[in-house]
């Protein structure tokens, strides 16, 4: 009888131990284990917050609680949702930490009005903040509902597995090497092979040949200048062995696309999936978001030395935070010029985004890019201004367009996160899922126009050695 009850509370004990350890693990896969360095951060993020908001720059009360509450909000994303990677949905976070919650209160406190614009109201600033936290909120929800589970593995490896990696016959080693050196060819031919107009974006010491149309310029400057690069990153990413063409193929994607030449939202478009695939550690936990805030914070002012350089400035470079102010992060501020004017097409601007590729001497009235409207209708000094992911939606549909842009942004976000870190992908897709998370800025800020057409030319110029690759066996054929 007693050997019978010693079993009994045996087997139960056994039971208990093995139902503790599944409750361990499953909180574990749940996401609910939250590392003391990433409470140390937030806790860090949000006293600095909160003394930049209510005591530095301290505008009207009201507003500073709304900035504040984004911050600690898109913050709390950051670094308390639990996802073991670098996500879209914390670089959606990121971005609104940054353009929507830190930068607005230092432009009214220092009353800046970028462009030549109109001076704004008591109240407009703050309204727009408790817009973007209200639409943050419906962006995360929908991402909890479509993703169904916080937990996301940081196990997935940048790099796809040995086994999943190809072989390549002479023939498609010809091929990438060709297309990649005609393409570098024409890149160069198009800078009158001078190597300052790689380097620098602007300026006295750059030379180069103009297109005849739009069409042209869109065809050149979105896809084939990045068709050498992309063929890199595919290379890399995708074949076995063969370092040394690898090598070459890297050199002249490199020269063809140099960083500093680049926009400076699309240097992370290109360059995140190399620098993952050389230092894939770095997806891991919540190094991207700092490893983008650092790049702001260091590598924007460097890069802006780049634009338009002279002789007569240099080649200059200071950390002075006010480099915030100098237009680059008017995302916020046109956000709210949107509002307040009440700036809405019906879904026309929609329809410019969705026909992009048409050219204006086929569809005279095709509408131009939302910031740019914007421009013309303020009477900007500036046409090329930004229109955030949350103002395009406004643009179109007011009010509710921003709310079923967040809802899409938001259920989006989430399957590619979802498909990406459960790796239930296609070699395509992982390599476009490394570019997005280098992209989702440029997209983020806008305007949506330029992003859309920006973001189509990345995905030929990555199909073209992609289907080179996994899909061309032309000696079927000769």
């Amino acid at each position: 009888m007693r050997g019978a009850v010693r079993h009994h509370v045996a087997g139960r004990r056994l039971i208990l131990e093995n139902s503790a350890a599944m409750t361990r693990h499953s909180l574990g896969a749940t996401g609910m284990s939250i590392k003391k360095v990433d409470v140390m951060i937030f806790v860090a993020l949000c006293s600095f917050i909160f003394i930049n908001s209510f005591f530095i720059h301290r505008v009207s009360f009201v507003d500073s609680v709304a900035f504040f509450l984004v911050c600690t909000s898109s913050a709390a994303v950051i670094f308390l949702y639990r996802q073991k990677g670098a996500t879209l949905l914390k670089l959606f976070f990121l971005f609104s930490f940054l353009f929507f919650g830190f930068v607005p209160p230092l432009e009214l406190y220092y009353g800046e009005v970028y462009w030549g614009g109109r001076p704004f109201s008591a109240g407009d600033y703050g309204y727009a903040a408790l817009l973007v936290l209200f639409f943050n909120v419906v962006v995360f929800v929908s991402y909890l509902l479509t993703s169904r589970s916080g937990y996301l593995s940081s196990e997935t490896d940048a790099r796809l597995p040995e086994q999943d990696r190809v072989r390549l016959e002479f023939i498609q080693v010809l091929l990438l090497v060709g297309v990649s050196a005609m393409a570098c060819l024409l890149i160069l031919y198009m800078n009158d092979f001078n190597v300052y107009s790689l380097v620098f974006r602007g300026g006295e010491l750059v030379q180069r040949k103009s297109l005849d149309s739009v069409s042209s310029s869109l065809l050149y400057g979105f896809f084939i200048r990045f068709i050498p690069i992309s063929t890199a990153i595919v290379m890399l990413f995708m074949v076995r062995g063969m370092w040394p063409i690898k090598a070459l193929l890297l050199v002249i994607g490199v020269v063809s696309a140099f960083p500093t030449g680049l926009a400076r939202l699309s240097v992370p478009t290109y360059y995140f999936p190399l620098l993952f695939f050389f230092f894939p550690r770095l997806l891991k936990n919540n190094r991207v978001p700092l490893l983008v805030s650092l790049g702001i914070v260091f590598v924007f002012p460097f890069l802006e030395g780049f634009r338009r350089y002279s002789s007569e400035s240099g080649l200059s470079y200071s950390l002075d935070y006010k480099f915030l102010l100098a237009g680059h992060f008017d995302a916020f501020q046109n956000f709210t010029r949107i509002i307040t004017d009440d700036f809405v097409s019906y879904g026309y601007q929609l329809l410019g985004v969705l026909f992009f590729y048409v050219p204006r001497s086929f569809w005279s009235s095709k509408p131009v890019g939302t910031g740019h409207a914007l421009a013309e209708q303020e009477n900007y000094n500036l046409a090329n201004i930004s229109a955030t992911w949350y103002a395009e939606g406004w643009a179109n549909f007011g009010f509710l367009g921003a709310l079923l842009f967040s809802v899409l942004i938001g259920v989006v976000m989430a399957k590619l996160d979802r498909k990406y870190w459960l790796g239930h992908s296609r070699p395509f897709f992982r390599i476009m899922y490394l570019v997005l998370l280098g992209y989702v800025f440029f997209l983020l800020r806008g305007d949506l126009m330029s992003g859309m057409a920006f973001l189509i030319g990345t995905m030929m110029a990555i199909a073209v050695p992609y289907l080179i690759i996994s899909r061309v066996r032309l000696h079927r054929f000769l």
